[in-house]
């Protein structure tokens, strides 16, 4: 006899497999963050009838959740700013540049602490861009386009805008007054990442799941 399984048993499965898709990312799989994003979306999302895996624990154990944010909030005096991830720029003489982006916690110079309750944190914007309508994005967001639209769930073949500037934003600097573009893609497989970082760090949540 097949039976359903306890919100508690689902929020522990959903655990490992954010633990498995970090894993596997930390060892060269960068791909494993759209998993990343369908995992936290099956845990953080609710909409409608549709409740989270971690609403359903919460209401069943009474409990409140504090979740890390590793970035400074984005108040209104922020024209531009955030993002979960970090620029590291190669190349030189005679070498093509290149701008590869890291998930925050590798880097020890710009780590936050700050604990939100699950609602804040889900809906906190993480970045925005001065000049570019639109280009505000919050954990939700992100979550959902990589899993609704980019493989995680389904696969849409028109992803919005302000997802493509994530994926492929234009990095550069001017040397000696020539503009130099850097090529850069998937800045937000290292925001998943970093959003896998969050979770698994958060003391409440591991606690929950017992």
């Amino acid at each position: 006899m097949i039976t359903a399984r306890a919100p508690k048993q689902h929020l522990q499965a959903q655990l490992r497999y954010l633990t498995s898709s970090c894993e596997a990312y930390d060892k060269g799989d960068k791909e494993e963050a759209i998993r990343i994003a369908g995992v936290l979306r099956t845990m953080f999302h609710d909409r409608g009838t549709n409740i989270s895996v971690l609403t359903h624990v919460m209401n069943e154990t009474k409990s409140s959740v504090r979740v890390l944010s590793s970035i400074r909030p984005l108040g209104p005096e922020v024209i531009q700013g955030g993002g979960l991830s970090w620029t590291v720029y190669t190349g030189g003489l005679g070498v093509e540049p290149t701008a590869i982006s890291e998930p925050l916690f590798l880097n020890d110079f710009r780590k936050v602490r700050r604990w939100l309750m699950v609602g804040d944190w889900w809906n906190e914007e993480i970045y925005r861009t001065f000049g570019q309508p639109g280009t505000s994005v919050t954990r939700a967001e992100l979550c959902k386009i990589a899993a609704d639209k980019d493989g995680a769930a389904h696969v849409d073949s028109k992803l919005p805008e302000k997802y493509l500037r994530l994926h492929k934003p234009q990095m550069g600097m001017v040397i000696n007054g020539v503009n130099i573009g850097f090529p850069q893609t998937n800045q937000h497989f290292a925001d998943l990442r970093q959003l896998g970082f969050e979770v698994l760090s958060s003391r409440d949540i591991l606690d929950l799941a017992g």
